[in-house]
């Protein structure tokens, strides 16, 4: 039987355009707010510096 692991989603915030992603990172991994990740953001088309936030849910409910 395969081992499931517990995962929690992070949501992402680029720094150049403000745009917002969601990560899932397994749960032993967790990272502090404001924990900076280099990704590709698909707005600004190059690889640029991300702001880490916990259970930010403004990806989904309206602004």
């Amino acid at each position: 039987m395969r081992k499931r692991n517990a995962v929690n989603d992070s949501c992402l915030t680029c720094v150049r355009c403000g745009n917002k992603n969601t990560i899932f990172r397994n749960a032993g991994y967790k990272k502090s707010d404001g924990h900076i990740k280099d990704i590709w953001c698909f707005k600004c088309k190059d690889k640029t510096p991300h702001e880490e936030q916990k259970n930010d849910y403004g990806l989904w409910s309206e602004q």
